[in-house]
Formats: structure tokens, sequence, C-alpha cells
């Protein structure tokens, strides 16, 4: 997952940081000495990419520039899904003030998703970069027709991040709405629940239907 200030800790380290952020997210030989998996090199290096949106300055951008721009460079980055890479590069250059790569990969999608299934897999995506570029009210329409398809059984995913974009926006009653439907319907991460900044506003809300089920109350 992912909120607007994760991050703030590494910030505050300075820029000392920097080369190592980027060395982590974009070294295909950077050695993870306390890191003993595939998978988990593959999050460590997600993360530290995002953390690059905070953290790092127009130094970097180059190099990430690089990245999108050369194919073989792209490809060398095979420890990367590809989506996640061009995904996480084109939000730290928008973060660094060059949208236009998060720019085009929105179109892109756009045009791609006009052929996905119900709410597939390109959709998905797309949803996510709306976030990522502040256009809540377009994720947020998408969420709530997929919502409203679903039935009586809406998935607990869709209800949970409506209920993040709501907050970010202010509409504190119809997030916490949709934050008690992803419960009602088995979304079960309260931990993460807890920690995600998107939802802030809404802590401490006699409604906060989650922090009841962490309490034992269900």
């Amino acid at each position: 997952g992912f909120f607007e200030g994760q991050f703030k800790g590494i910030v505050a380290l300075g820029k000392e940081v920097l080369p190592v952020l980027l060395g982590m997210f974009n070294d295909p030989n950077y050695d993870y000495q306390l890191v003993d998996s595939d998978d988990k090199k593959r999050i460590v290096r997600t993360l530290a990419g995002e953390a690059l949106a905070d953290a790092g300055d127009a130094s970097i951008v180059p190099e990430l520039r690089r990245i999108l721009d050369d194919p073989v460079v792209f490809n060398e980055r095979e420890f990367y899904l590809p989506d996640v890479l061009e995904d996480t590069t084109s939000y730290v250059l928008l973060k660094l003030g060059d949208p236009s790569y998060m720019q085009k990969l929105r179109s892109r999608l756009e045009t791609e998703s006009r052929s996905d299934g119900f709410f597939g897999p390109t959709q998905r995506r797309l949803v996510g970069v709306l976030v990522r570029m502040g256009e809540f009210d377009r994720a947020e329409g998408m969420y709530r027709k997929v919502i409203k398809l679903s039935g009586e059984e809406p998935e607990p995913l869709a209800c949970y991040n409506l209920s993040c974009i709501l907050a970010l926006q202010g509409k504190k009653a119809e997030a916490l709405e949709y934050l008690n439907m992803a419960v009602d319907n088995h979304f079960a991460d309260f931990e993460w629940l807890k920690m995600d900044g998107d939802l802030k506003s809404l802590h401490g809300e006699e409604e906060f239907g989650p922090q009841q089920d962490v309490d034992g109350r269900h």
C-alpha cells in the first residue's frame, strides 16, 4: 500500500539517504544483505522508489528518465514487474516536477482499458494512476461503478479504496460508509488500515467500524 507522508522518517534523514534509495531502486546488482528472497527484494525496491518521490530532487531526474526512455535499460531491470517499474518511475518523476511520463501513461491506459474486461487489470492500473495524479473525481466514479455492478457482495478492496479517495476529499460520512462496507465484506487487514494516512481524517470517529473490529468488538 501507499499513502502521502508514508516516508517522512526517511525524508528527515536528509539528502545523504538519496544515493542509497536510488541504488536500492535502480541498481540491478544492489546487495541486499538482510533480504533473503526475490519477492521481498521486489517489495523493498518498490518502496525505495516510492520514497524517492518524497526524498528525491532534480539530480535524479535524468537517471529516472533514462529508465523509461531506453528500452534496453528498462528491460535490464527484470527484477521488477514491468507495470510496477513504469508506474513507480513515472510517479516519482511527476512528484519531482515532470508530469509528462504520467500523462502519457494515463492516456495509454485509457486507450487500452477500452478492451479490458469488467474492472480488469488495465482498469485497476488506470485508477491507481488517476489517484496518484490527484484526479479523485474520475477514480471515485470508476470505483462507484464497480461497486454498483458488483451487486450484493461488492469487492472489499474496491470499497476500501473508494473510502480512501472519499476521505482524501473530505467526504467523511461517505468514507466511513464505504470503509465499514469493506469490513462487512471481509476486508481484514486492520494493521494496514490503522497506518493508512489516507484515512487519517476518520480516526477517532465513533463510526470508525474497523477500529471496533481491531478492539475486538465484533
